[in-house]
């Protein structure tokens, strides 16, 4: 029976009851045959067919979708699921957050659970796609919430919410996740950008972007405060918590478990959002650490310090002005002459571009003494970013300078006026080359910052030029405080290009110092074995020890989309690592890879594997039994073995010098990493949608737990060590 006559024989039947009971009856019977052809074709039958579904779902033909739905599981249940997550077809935000035809379907497929032959984790997807669909309603109350309010404001409410975007970014935005989620400190100045962004997806669905779209504030609402605009933003923050819930079981081993009233999102094996966090927690700390090193340095000034010493010839005046036609609002006269924008072209870095590039060396792996820069494509590098950033900081700061001149609630209606700029299209590209002096590379450098018609995906701090019309609207502090260095790169696809030569700097840094450490070293080892040729990104041998690593090197991710590459990378790793393990098992394929290195060394029965990673996320988790860590720390594990405590460095080697068993206990997840796993403690951070409610369960460092933990059995060596 073929897939189309399978779904023709289950649409035959009047009600999804008896569509489920006759797809019930016949996989306890004999399941269809699979069509002739090969399996490249059949693959693309099942896609269609899954094309299909997704068609049958947004218009809510709800029979058509069952049966579809039943037939491809009956068909082919690992395929199926497996596709249906990828593609994200059983999201409710993808159908007006009108989640129950999802769940019934999937509460179907769970139905003829016994006669699926499908993995158990996901079995847990579709128990999770339950339980989010039955928050789905109570989302939907807060988004037709939102869209009323939009409705409502139509006129107003984009540059406003712009504006405010704007402020969070200059002024240095704290926030306290542990506090009440429906307080806006609960929520980063990244949380508000994305809750902006959702804000303009659903206007941009609604309406059509003109020049006019940002002509007007909402003065009326805001008034002496703009406290109303951060709880629209808290309503917005909080429907993207439930659009990353549905994200993340879709892309990662986590589960959605419904209990009462309140949906709990948390990792399958606890060590996965430990390890997670665990990243984060340790990029952050590494950042602080330069930030902290660049204090102590004789650092040029900031762009702000840089206007506020420009303030004291009282120029500002003359070049941010009071105009009160056609409203009163503060306007910009900067002269275009080579030397007012020789500041923007120069080669010399100011400080906001050193803090910059380190936020990108966090991840860094080239040796160099000096801050690298980074190619973003045939024409454009990471100083190109960072002098479009310096216009546009420059330009922030001789605004929010002048409003310093002035009380609120003057201040407050002038910030809304002013701040956000609005020009025309054409004119971006002819402002902006002003300090190329190169069109086509300004015309590149453009395109990649513009959020156009032709782009579905809505996020500000990627592309955060917005065509309204013949005009764009730019907030000026969200472009200077993005990371549009990765941000580039990551949406266009351009990591390649990132890293110069052949040969990945991550690699090549974890084998120098391996071999530095006295291990035998082969980057990239090929071997034929069986007629098939066996790759090993890195092959150490140590004191009769093997050791296998994968390396991958992937930015710090952003959201749960960027996470599935780091942790699609790992898996496929991991895999690697089990097939390479079985291999070299054999003595006789030891022996061959040893006489094609030309190692002198005998075969051995202790073999170690590990997966390398650059991004810190994931670091400590396991991956088919293969340990994850990130590249520094493991760099640090063979060439210094300390770790840092406040003033004191604490040795975690077993003796005074690196042993081979050193690196063989930090594999094993002994030593340091015992000590940051264990001292991640459990929290629920809870988002109310009425009566319903959905917890994400994570994870905190303790710090003075974690102290505790190391010295109590390791010694102060004294040193200083960026792991």
């Amino acid at each position: 029976m073929t897939i189309d006559k399978l779904i023709g024989w289950l649409l035959a039947k009047k009600t999804k009851a008896a569509i489920v009971a006759a797809a019930q009856a016949l996989t306890a019977g004999k399941r269809p045959i699979r069509p002739q052809g090969s399996q490249k074709e059949f693959d693309r039958e099942l896609k269609r067919h899954l094309k299909d579904l997704g068609n049958y779902l947004v218009k809510n033909q709800r029979r058509e979708a069952m049966a579809t739905a039943l037939a491809l599981v009956i068909t082919d249940a690992e395929f199926t699921i497996a596709e249906i997550r990828r593609v994200g077809l059983f999201r409710a935000s993808r159908y007006a957050y009108q989640g129950s035809l999802v769940g019934h379907i999937a509460t179907a497929i769970l139905q003829i659970r016994p006669l699926l032959t499908l993995h158990p984790d996901r079995f847990a997807y579709l128990e999770s796609v339950q339980a989010l669909t039955r928050l789905a309603p109570n989302v939907r109350k807060l988004h037709d919430d939102l869209a009323d309010f939009l409705r409502l404001r139509k006129d107003e409410v984009i540059k406003t919410i712009l504006v405010l975007v704007n402020n969070v970014f200059y002024f240095g935005w704290v926030h306290h996740p542990e506090i009440d989620s429906d307080e806006p400190q609960h929520y980063s100045a990244e949380d508000f950008s994305e809750a902006a962004s959702l804000v303009l997806s659903m206007y941009r669905e609604m309406f059509k972007l003109t020049a006019e779209t940002c002509n007007l504030v909402d003065e009326k609402l805001i008034k002496t405060t703009d406290l109303p605009y951060y709880r629209l933003l808290v309503v917005a923050a909080k429907i993207n918590k439930f659009r990353e819930a549905e994200a993340t079981i879709d892309n990662l081993p986590y589960q959605a478990v419904l209990s009462g009233t309140s949906v709990t999102v948390s990792s399958i094996d606890p060590d996965v959002e430990k390890s997670v966090r665990l990243g984060y927690i340790q990029s952050q700390f590494q950042l602080l650490k330069r930030l902290k090193m660049l204090e102590e340095l004789d650092a040029p000034v900031s762009i702000k310090e840089f206007v506020n010493q420009g303030c004291r010839t009282g120029t500002l005046e003359q070049v941010v002005t009071i105009v009160d036609k056609p409203i009163k609002r503060l306007t910009l006269r900067l002269p275009t002459a080579p030397q007012i924008f020789g500041l923007f072209s120069t080669h010399q870095r100011f400080r906001d571009e050193i803090e910059n590039l380190l936020v990108l060396d966090v991840d860094n792996f080239d040796n160099k003494e000096t801050a690298p820069t980074y190619k973003i494509s045939g024409r454009i590098s990471s100083e190109d970013i960072f002098k479009i950033q310096r216009y546009f900081r420059f330009l922030s700061c001789i605004y929010q300078k002048r409003l310093e001149g002035f009380t609120d609630p003057e201040r407050l209606l002038l910030t809304y006026r002013s701040t956000v700029f609005i020009m025309p299209r054409d004119e971006i590209v002819n402002q902006l080359n002003l300090i190329f002096h190169d069109y086509e590379k300004t015309k590149e450098l453009v395109d990649y910052l513009t959020l156009g018609e032709n782009r579905t995906f809505v996020d500000l701090q990627y592309t955060p030029i917005i065509v309204i019309g013949d005009h764009v609207v730019i907030a000026p502090h969200l472009v200077a405080a993005s990371n549009l260095v990765r941000n580039i790169v990551t949406a266009n696809k351009l990591r390649t290009d990132l890293v110069a030569g052949t040969i990945d700097p991550m690699q090549k840094a974890v084998a120098d110092a391996l071999a530095e450490a006295g291990f035998k070293v082969e980057v990239e080892a090929k071997i034929r074995i069986s007629g098939k040729e066996v790759e090993t990104d890195i092959v150490a041998w140590r004191d009769d020890t093997l050791f296998l690593f994968e390396c991958k090197n992937a930015y710090l991710p952003c959201n749960a989309h960027e996470m599935r590459n780091s942790f699609e990378h790992i898996e496929k790793a991991g895999h690697q690592l089990t097939l390479r393990n079985t291999t070299f098992q054999a003595i006789a394929n030891q022996k061959a890879l040893f006489k094609k290195l030309g190692w002198n060394v005998q075969p051995t029965t202790a073999i170690h594997t590990g997966i390398v990673i650059a991004n810190r996320v994931f670091h400590g988790a396991k991956m088919s039994g293969h340990p994850v860590r990130h590249a520094h720390e493991f760099i640090n594990v063979v060439l210094r073995g300390y770790i840092g405590i406040g003033d004191e460095q604490i040795s975690f080697w077993k003796g005074p010098t690196f042993e081979t068993s050193d690196l063989v206990s930090y594999l094993k997840g002994q030593t340091v990493i015992v000590d940051q796993m264990s001292s991640l403690e459990p929290v629920t951070q809870k988002y109310l949608f009425g009566p319903r409610s959905l917890e994400i369960l994570t994870y905190v460092l303790r710090p003075e737990k974690l102290d505790e933990k190391i010295r109590a059995s390791r010694t102060d060596v004294g040193g200083d060590a960026l792991i």
